[in-house]
C-alpha cells in the first residue's frame, strides 16, 4: 500500500519555479561555482567525494584501490570522512569518503525535521574536509547522496496497491474518479516523484555545499601571510547526476535548478557578511553604501530613496527612529527600496486592489485601526530592523551582552540579502523594502527611559527601557509603509528580543503574525530550506500589558514574562485594518554562539532564505 502522500512526502513545501537567470552576480571573489554533470569523467576535478551508507562500505570501495586498508580506517557513520588516494576513474587522484549514517537514522532525522538533514550533515562534512586539505575544486556522486533521503524516488511496487489517496495527493487524481491509483497512475506518480525528489535533493546539496564553504576571514592577516597552515575555500562543485536517477530530466533544467539555489545562497551569504562586519565599518552610512550598490546593480528593477538625518526624520513624522540614533556620531536614516519586476503593469494593480476583500483571514483576535482596507495585494514591504549597533542606550547592557550587538542589524541584512536574490532571480512580485537602520549609543543627546515620542502613525509611546528601541524603529518604518505604498502584506525581520532566544534558543526564529496562512505558509519556507520557524501567539494579554497611563502605548509590558509576545504586540498595533502581518524574531538563529553544520558561528544570515522562498512561492 501507498504509505505516505505528497504532502507527507516532500512535507509543507510546493514545486519549485523556476525563472530565467541573468548572469551571475559575485557575493565576494570566491564564490562557490556549481556545475551538473552526467558522468565523473566530465568533470575536470581530480577529486571525488563518495557518499557511503553504513553496511555498504565494502559495495561502496569495490572500485577504489587499497580497500582492505580503506574498510579497516573507515566506517560510514553520518559525517565521518575519510580520505584515500586513487579512484574509480583513471583522472581522479584523491577519493573522499563520507558517512551518510544508516537508513533508520535518516528517517529519524526525516521525522525530526525534514528528509534531508542527513544529507546536508555529510555534504558539510565534505565541505570541510575538502577545504582542510586544500582541495578547491571537487566532484560529488548524487546517486549515492540520494540513498540518504528516505522514500527518494520511488514507490516500492509491492506497496503500491491501490489505496484511497489522502488530501495530499488529490491533486493527482482526476475529479469523479473513486481515489483508486491504477498500474499506469502509479506509474505516473513514480515518475514524478523521482523528477521531483532529483530537484529537492540537488537544491538542498548546492545551498549546504554553498553555506558550508563560507569563512569570514578578512580580517586574519596572519593566516593569509602562512598560506602553508591556512584552509582553501572550495571554489568549485561538480555534481555528477547520471542518465539513470533522472531519466526525465535534461541536463540543462537540472543546471537551472543549481543555479536558482546558488543564487539563493548568495543573498544568505550577503546577509552572513553585513552581520560579521563591525559596527565601527558597518554604520548606516555603511548599510546605505550597500543598498545603493544593490540597487545600482538593477537599474532596470530597482530605485531607492533615503531620509537621513535626525532633522530629515522628524520631518517625516519618523520620531522614534530619530530618538534611537539622535546620540550617534553616524546619522539613523530610513532606507526604502523598491523592486519593481520586468513587465509589471500598474493597471493591473488597480483592478486587483479594487476586487479584493478588505478581509482577511485573521487568527488575531485583536486589531488595529491604524490605516484602512485601501491597500495593495500585489504589493509585499519588507521591513528589517537595521540597529548597527546597540549599547542599549542609557538602560545599558552590561557585560557579555553588549559585545556581539554589532549584529543586531541582521534583520536589516537578511532584507537586503533576500532582496539580492529576488531580483537576481527575477521574482514577477513587487516588493518594497524599508531598512530603518541606527546605532542606539550614548552620549549626552541619548533618548531616555519614560521619554513620550511621537510615532510616525500619531500614537504617542512611553519608552519602557532604551534597550528596547528595536520596536520603536520598527514600529516607524511599519507605518510608513503604509502610509506611502499601501502594502496588502508586511513581513518584518528583526533581531528583536532575548525572550525569544530563551523560548527557542538559537535553533528557531519565532513567527507572530496575525493571518494564520500567513505564518503557516513562512513556517513552511523556512523548511524548506533549512531555516527552522517556530508559530508564537500574541494573546489579547500581551497587547494590554502595553496599556500605559501617560501615553497611548507603553514600548514594553509590564513584566519580564512573555517578552518576545509583547514586543510583537507592540508592533501589531502599528498595523493597518486588513493588512496581513508576520513579524520574525530571528535574535536566536541570525547569530550563533558556536559552529553547527554548514551554520557559522556569528551572523549566519538566517531570514534571507525563507523571505526568498515565500516570494518564489507566492508570486
Amino acid at each position: 500500500m501507498l504509505r505516505f502522500t505528497l504532502s507527507q512526502r516532500i512535507g509543507c513545501a510546493r514545486p519549485h519555479r523556476l525563472h530565467a537567470l541573468p548572469s551571475r552576480l559575485a557575493v565576494n571573489t570566491r564564490e562557490l561555482k556549481v556545475r551538473v554533470v552526467r558522468a565523473s569523467e566530465e568533470s575536470e576535478s581530480e577529486n571525488f567525494v563518495l557518499p557511503v551508507m553504513k553496511g555498504e562500505e565494502g559495495s561502496a570501495v569495490r572500485a577504489l584501490p587499497q580497500q582492505e586498508m580503506i574498510l579497516n580506517d573507515f566506517r560510514a557513520d553520518l559525517g565521518r570522512s575519510h580520505v584515500t588516494y586513487g579512484g574509480a576513474g583513471k583522472h581522479i587522484k584523491r577519493t573522499i569518503l563520507v558517512g551518510m549514517g544508516s537508513k533508520s537514522e535518516a528517517i529519524q532525522f526525516r521525522d525530526g525535521e525534514d528528509a534531508h538533514d542527513a544529507v546536508r550533515v555529510a555534504i558539510n562534512a565534505a565541505v570541510e574536509r575538502s577545504q582542510s586539505i586544500r582541495l578547491s575544486h571537487v566532484a560529488m556522486c548524487m546517486a549515492t547522496l540520494s540513498k540518504g533521503v528516505p522514500f527518494f524516488g520511488d514507490v516500492e511496487a509491492g506497496e503500491a496497491e491501490a489505496e484511497p489517496l489522502t488530501a495530499g495527493a488529490t491533486e493527482h487524481v482526476e475529479e469523479g474518479s473513486d481515489g483508486m491509483l491504477e498500474a499506469g497512475e502509479r506509474e505516473e506518480l513514480r515518475r514524478e516523484l523521482m523528477e521531483h525528489d532529483v530537484e529537492t535533493l540537488l537544491r538542498s546539496t548546492v545551498l549546504t555545499a554553498s553555506l558550508s564553504a563560507y569563512k569570514f576571514d578578512k580580517y586574519k592577516v596572519s593566516e593569509k601571510k602562512d598560506q602553508k597552515d591556512s584552509e582553501t575555500l572550495l571554489e568549485q562543485l561538480d555534481l555528477v547526476v547520471p542518465e539513470d536517477l533522472a531519466p526525465g530530466l535534461a541536463l540543462s533544467r537540472l543546471q537551472a535548478v543549481a543555479d536558482d539555489a546558488a543564487i539563493r545562497a548568495e543573498g544568505t551569504l550577503i546577509a552572513r557578511n553585513l552581520g560579521n562586519e563591525r559596527a565601527d565599518v558597518a554604520n548606516p552610512a555603511f548599510m546605505e553604501e550597500r543598498a545603493r550598490e544593490l540597487c545600482e546593480k538593477h537599474p532596470e528593477s530597482m530605485t531607492m530613496h533615503v531620509i537621513s538625518g535626525v532633522e530629515a526624520l522628524n520631518a517625516e513624522g519618523l520620531s522614534m527612529l530619530a530618538a534611537v540614533g539622535q546620540a550617534a556620531t553616524v546619522a539613523p536614516r530610513l532606507i526604502v527600496l523598491e523592486y519593481t519586476p520586468e513587465g509589471y503593469d500598474p493597471a493591473a494593480v488597480v483592478s486587483s486592489s479594487s476586487s479584493s476583500s478588505s478581509s482577511s483571514s485573521s487568527s488575531s483576535s485583536a486589531s488595529s485601526s491604524e490605516g484602512d482596507s485601501d491597500h495593495d495585494d500585489t504589493l509585499v514591504a519588507l521591513i528589517g530592523k537595521g540597529i548597527t549597533f546597540d549599547s542599549g542606550g542609557l538602560n545599558l547592557k552590561p557585560t557579555g551582552f553588549m559585545e556581539d550587538m554589532h549584529m543586531d542589524m541582521c534583520g536589516a541584512g537578511a532584507v537586503l540579502g533576500a532582496l539580492h536574490s529576488i531580483a537576481a532571480l527575477k521574482i514577477p512580485r513587487r516588493v518594497v523594502a524599508l531598512l530603518p537602520c541606527a546605532e542606539n549609543a550614548i552620549d549626552a543627546a541619548s533618548y531616555k527611559p519614560h521619554s513620550i515620542l511621537a510615532s510616525h502613525s500619531g500614537k504617542t509611546v512611553e519608552v519602557g527601557n532604551t534597550d528596547a528601541e528595536g520596536r520603536l524603529a520598527l514600529a516607524d518604518a511599519i507605518s510608513y509603509a503604509q502610509q506611502k505604498y499601501r502594502p496588502g502584506t508586511i513581513i518584518d525581520v528583526a533581531t528583536l528580543t532575548g525572550a525569544c532566544v530563551v523560548a527557542l534558543g538559537e535553533y528557531a526564529a519565532g513567527v507572530f503574525s496575525n493571518d494564520s496562512t500567513l505564518r503557516h505558509d513562512l513556517v513552511c519556507a523556512g523548511t524548506d530550506v533549512n531555516e527552522r520557524c517556530w508559530p508564537l501567539p500574541v494573546f489579547k494579554e500581551h497587547s494590554k500589558e502595553l496599556e500605559c497611563a501617560h501615553a497611548d502605548l507603553s514600548s514594553t509590558g509590564k513584566g519580564r514574562y512573555g517578552g518576545a509576545s509583547t514586543a510583537a504586540a507592540f508592533l501589531h498595533e502599528f498595523i493597518g485594518k486588513g493588512v496581513k502581518w508576520a513579524h520574525m524574531d530571528i535574535a536566536g538563529p541570525a547569530m550563533y554562539s558556536d559552529k553547527r553544520g554548514h551554520m557559522p558561528k556569528g551572523s549566519t544570515g538566517f531570514g534571507a532564505g525563507v523571505l526568498v522562498q515565500w516570494l518564489a512561492e507566492h508570486e
